[in-house]
């Protein structure tokens, strides 16, 4: 069973996740990647995304795949039950699994129980491809990205930080440029709940 859990903010929808993933965990362990954010200079919303887990009792393990070899993270995913992906540059992000070989890894981990949190940029990858996304965040961070083409976890396209500062006319530029893509606005306090071929919006 395929199991999403996408957010802007995971501190915003940190209630949601208690109520709708905490109960499908069999262990509280969570593998913890910020490769996102290590090309942004504010990087205050991973420091809370970790500080959560810590605090509620979760075990754990870091992984950055801008770091570790490929056969490490093979290794740390195969013992994952949650992955947890944090917000920040979405292309780099994508860039940095796509140097690993572990978008496939990733997608069949997915489709045989493993959990998946994106925030922001980790939501952004679930979709077929990120490349509406330039409008958000900077591709030029990302000067060995070969692909656009992202997990293809979900349909849909996720737009993050709707309606929210500084991220107000980033994101509506999206909505008004991607008018063939079948856009998911997301605010601060909005999660989606993506099941069994499911979309439930958890406002």
């Amino acid at each position: 069973m395929k199991t999403l859990f996408l957010t802007s903010s995971f501190l915003g929808t940190s209630e949601k996740f208690v109520k709708e993933i905490e109960p499908k965990l069999k262990r509280k362990c969570v593998t913890f990647v910020d490769t996102a954010s290590k090309v942004e200079e504010y990087t205050k919303y991973v420091d809370d995304a970790r500080k959560w887990f810590l605090e509620n009792d979760y075990n754990l393990t870091e992984l950055d795949f801008s770091v570790e070899k490929k056969d490490k993270i093979i290794k740390i995913l195969e013992a994952t039950d949650l992955l947890y992906i944090s917000g920040g540059n979405s292309f780099f992000l994508l860039q940095e699994i796509e140097k690993k070989d572990s978008k496939e890894v990733i997608s069949e981990k997915i489709s045989r129980g493993m959990i998946y949190v994106g925030e922001s940029a980790g939501a952004i990858i679930s979709a077929q491809d990120i490349e509406y996304s330039a409008l958000m965040d900077d591709q030029s961070k990302a000067q060995n990205l070969k692909s656009t083409a992202a997990l293809g976890l979900i349909s849909k396209y996720i737009v993050p930080h709707f309606d929210e500062i500084p991220f107000v006319e980033s994101a509506q530029a999206i909505v008004d440029k991607y008018t063939d893509l079948d856009l998911l606005l997301m605010d601060n306090h909005t999660a989606v709940l993506y099941q069994d071929d499911e979309i439930n919006i958890l406002e």
